[in-house]
């Protein structure tokens, strides 16, 4: 009796957390569907600053890259000038159609899913997202994710093109505020992924954050 209470509790627990997850993601594609008209003016980037903010990614030819929350592709052209194969993944109808407009190599696929709930057959050797990770609530569950979606040896990139302290000022405006958490040091947020990653580098600086994680 004992046991099939646990089990009752812990399928209780899973349901709970999924349906939680996604009302989250509903939340999240509404948000960012009302911004994708103007995000094309509102994000736009160098490409030579992309260059330079991927550059310690060390990305190689041939890779196989996940893009989590990529918007309209605002770094894909760089991740595909690198030669590497690219799947990208927003939440966003929106974003992702724009993102198709704007990209239709072969070596490029876009997705509308949410990424706790992306599954992929083939493993990868990168993920990456950029400008994106403090709209990701439940850290837990972001690296469980991608614990499972990456290689042995594998890396993960947390990257912003801006610093901490300018990305958490960027989403304290009411609306953005409830699709944001805080974005904390790269040291902080490195702790919860220790039991299926090993650090790499780090910085936190005024031109960029980043965060390199090595799965185990």
């Amino acid at each position: 009796a004992l046991e099939k209470s646990h089990l009752f509790a812990e399928n209780e627990r899973y349901f709970s957390r999924k349906k939680a997850s996604e009302k989250e993601a509903e939340k999240q594609a509404a948000f960012f569907n009302s911004l994708s008209p103007k995000w094309e003016e509102e994000r736009h980037l160098p490409p030579e600053r992309i260059k330079a903010l991927l550059a310690p990614c060390h990305l190689q030819k041939g890779e196989r890259v996940l893009d989590i929350a990529c918007g309209n592709g605002l770094i894909d052209d760089e991740l595909l000038s690198e030669g590497t194969e690219v799947v990208a993944i927003d939440v966003s109808s929106a974003m992702i159609e724009n993102a198709q407009k704007r990209h239709s190599q072969e070596k490029i696929s876009y997705f509308c899913r949410d990424f706790y709930s992306f599954d992929d057959e083939k493993k990868y050797d990168v993920l990456l997202v950029f400008d994106a990770y403090p709209h990701f609530a439940d850290k837990d569950a972001f690296k469980a994710k991608a614990a499972s979606l990456l290689k042995k040896g594998g890396r993960l990139y947390i990257l912003h093109s801006a610093a901490k302290v300018k990305v958490n000022a960027h989403h304290q405006d009411e609306k953005t505020s409830m699709v944001s958490t805080a974005l904390l040091s790269p040291k902080q947020e490195a702790f919860p992924y220790w039991s299926a990653f090993k650090k790499g580098a780090m910085a936190d600086d005024e031109s960029h954050y980043f965060l390199e994680l090595i799965r185990r």
